[in-house]
């Protein structure tokens, strides 16, 4: 779900959404019912916690990228979420929000294409 002007990569066709359950782990959940939870994004209310294998593609908004890393807020939820993950990670981001001088951690995880309004970077 995007937050502070992330692009919105939210619609129809998105059959999961995630929600932070700890300090340290985000689960994935069908869209049903949604409410506030941490860090005041919209969460769904559901406890049918979805399996990473029953997703195929993984659509992550970002608030910065440089080359084919996300930059996100700092907390490790993605990263730690696509260490394991084994489908197709698709950053989104606006044009804008490139920026040319990111140093990755050993913990960033390069998505596989990046979208833009642009252009897609694969």
């Amino acid at each position: 779900m995007p937050i502070r002007g992330e692009a919105n990569v939210f619609g129809p066709w998105i059959d999961f959404v995630p929600k932070v359950v700890s300090a340290t782990r985000m689960v994935f959940l069908p869209p049903v019912h949604f409410k506030k939870g941490a860090f005041g994004v919209l969460e769904p209310e559901s406890e049918a916690v979805v399996l990473s294998a029953q997703i195929d593609v993984i659509v992550v908004p970002m608030v910065a990228f440089d080359g084919k890393y996300r930059i996100g807020y700092g907390k490790g939820y993605y990263d730690r979420y696509l260490k394991t993950f084994e489908g197709l990670k698709i950053g989104v981001a606006f044009d804008d929000q490139e920026v040319y001088d990111y140093q990755p951690s050993l913990y960033d995880v390069p998505m596989d294409v990046i979208v833009t309004e642009s252009r897609t970077i694969e």
